[in-house]
């Protein structure tokens, strides 16, 4: 895969976020991951306190015990680290099959080498050794008078806060923060659908052909492009025909500095405007809408060199001051401005509006010819596959060796144009659902540890005349306390990573309303679930049983 170091400053700053943006969501999975194991080798030792108790009384050391709880982790970990190897062996294929909208062919085979099954062995150590050595510390410490009458280490009296309430607290929070950044990119998915593109998204077929590389010369290549142009118009169904170098939303394309000619002279950098060159009929095929001036008309490659520019290239340059007939300069090129047109979105769909100049493709195949072919733009109606075959037939009849490439509707094309946002709330997405679980299954956890050790107090306040709402009130109030706490801890922090996010985020702000609200209230909603069913379970406590419970 091509790496970051070797992609232009711009794409490389976008896709480093987007990778440290998703390491630190993986980091919060493999925290909630580790919190829940911590919170289980807890209830796991606190269990086995009497049986500790009993090892030391026989002469056992602590140090020993230490270690035979720091083994059992480690095996834990171990085992779920070779787990997690077989699983990346099976996501790697995967990897390599998945394809990168961009307009070059990119290497997406990813394999695995020493140095990451060295890291994963290392992480699985490390935390392995980490959050079991908690755990393992309180087992090998019990007190002995307390732990050989079966009293719980953690349950002393006027304790609120132990460490499995602390743990159950992380996990919460960082569930929080993982799905605020999953209702934040869902919500920009959705948004991005409805984003104005400035160009007809349906019923355009584009297909790529590339003269030069059959030997043609830029005369032949503007010839063998008009005279295509000629055939495909008369296909039924074809409403209008016209060629690019490449389409809008492709990613990137060919970019200038630009100056008016005969302006005032500033000191700021003269702004980048991108460049597409473009036939007769161009902007009547994509549908974009003509706001003065007129379209280009076979202009030959030896007279001035005309440009038709886009709305906010006339406003920036010109102000109200009417830009037809005036001349910009950029590349080392002088292009009279013979149109103005509708804005369209040039590289991404989250992109601030970009400058635009239109080139007369006829006057550009010979001193700035494009290295990535050209594209036959169809604007049709009926069946695309058929008016696909009937193009291609075109193409052939005039050069039978020539080869088509990247044929795809407007609609292929802007679902591709989508990849980002579908990877990141793909991808959160899946995150998020785990941390959720995970945290679901931590606090579940937790709150029917607590119902098992408070079972013979249940029992007592049920046979002394405690209402059952009473006694479920009651061990609810301790899991809702708990997410409460969370929350209050945890949206600060998401809103702190929405706004590294910002870049990632379409049609919406970084402290979406909906996202901030949702979020919380549907957490708590889990949060209540998880607590429900051990309170549930209390309440069905048999006093005689309970007060013979041990």
């Amino acid at each position: 895969m091509d790496q970051a170091g070797s992609l232009p400053p711009r794409d490389k700053s976008t896709v480093l976020l987007f990778i440290a943006a998703l390491s630190i969501v993986v980091l919060l999975v493999l925290g909630i991951a580790c919190a829940n194991v911590a919170n289980l080798l807890l209830s796991q030792s606190a269990s086995r306190q009497r049986e500790m108790a009993v090892r030391i009384a026989l002469g056992a050391t602590r140090r020993q015990l230490l270690g035979q709880m720091l083994v059992e982790s480690l095996l834990l970990a171990l085992g779920g680290g070779l787990f997690g190897v077989l699983l990346t062996l099976w996501a790697t294929s995967a990897l390599s099959a998945f394809r990168i909208p961009a307009p070059v062919p990119l290497d997406t085979t990813v394999s695995l080498d020493w140095r990451v099954l060295l890291y994963t062995f290392i992480l699985s150590v490390g935390t392995g050794l980490l959050f079991g050595f908690g755990p393992a510390w309180i087992a090998s410490r019990p007190i002995l008078a307390s732990a050989l009458k079966g009293e719980d280490a953690f349950a002393r009296p006027g304790r609120r806060l132990n460490l499995r309430n602390v743990l159950v607290v992380a996990q919460i929070f960082m569930s929080l923060v993982l799905l605020c950044a999953t209702g934040l990119f869902l919500r920009s998915l959705e948004q991005a659908a409805g984003i104005d593109i400035g160009f007809r998204s349906h019923d355009v077929l584009m297909l790529s052909v590339d003269p030069r590389v059959h030997g043609y010369t830029p005369e032949r290549t503007t010839q063998f492009l008009e005279q295509l142009r000629d055939r495909v118009a008369a296909i039924p169904g074809v409403i209008s025909v016209a060629a690019t170098d490449i389409a809008p939303l492709s990613g990137g394309n060919r970019s200038d500095a630009f100056h008016v000619e005969g302006g005032s002279t500033t000191t700021s950098p003269d702004p980048g405007v991108e460049l597409y060159m473009a036939t007769p009929n161009y902007f009547e095929t994509m549908g974009i809408a003509r706001l003065a001036g007129r379209d280009f008309s076979h202009e030959a490659a030896s007279t001035t060199r005309v440009g038709i520019v886009n709305r906010a290239f006339a406003e920036h340059f010109f102000g109200r001051e009417n830009p037809i007939g005036r001349r910009v300069t950029g590349g080392g090129v002088t292009y009279e401005i013979i149109g103005v047109v509708e804005n369209i979105k040039s590289r991404t769909l989250g992109e601030d509006t970009r400058y635009v100049l239109f080139r007369s493709l006829a006057q550009s195949t010979g001193s700035d010819p494009s290295f990535l072919g050209y594209e036959l733009v169809v604007h049709f109606q009926g069946n695309a596959a058929g008016i696909a075959g009937a193009v291609r037939g075109q193409i052939h009849n005039l050069d039978a060796t020539m080869a088509v490439y990247n044929a795809e509707t407007m609609q292929e094309h802007l679902r591709q144009a989508l990849f980002l946002p579908r990877l990141a709330g793909t991808l959160f997405a899946i995150f998020g659902f785990v941390g959720l679980a995970l945290a679901a299954i931590g606090l579940y956890g937790v709150i029917s540890y607590s119902v098992s050790r408070r079972t013979r107090e249940i029992g007592i306040r049920i046979a002394l005349g405690a209402q059952l709402s009473a006694v479920r009130h009651l061990i609810l109030r301790q899991g809702m306390v708990l997410t409460v706490i969370a929350m209050a801890l945890g949206l600060p922090a998401a809103f702190a990573l929405s706004g590294v996010l910002s870049s990632f985020l379409y049609g919406i702000r970084p402290h979406d309303t909906i996202t901030f609200t949702m979020v919380p209230l549907f957490l708590a909603a889990v949060a209540f679930v998880a607590c429900w069913v051990p309170a549930r379970r209390a309440t069905r406590v048999d006093p005689q049983s309970a007060l013979r419970y041990e």
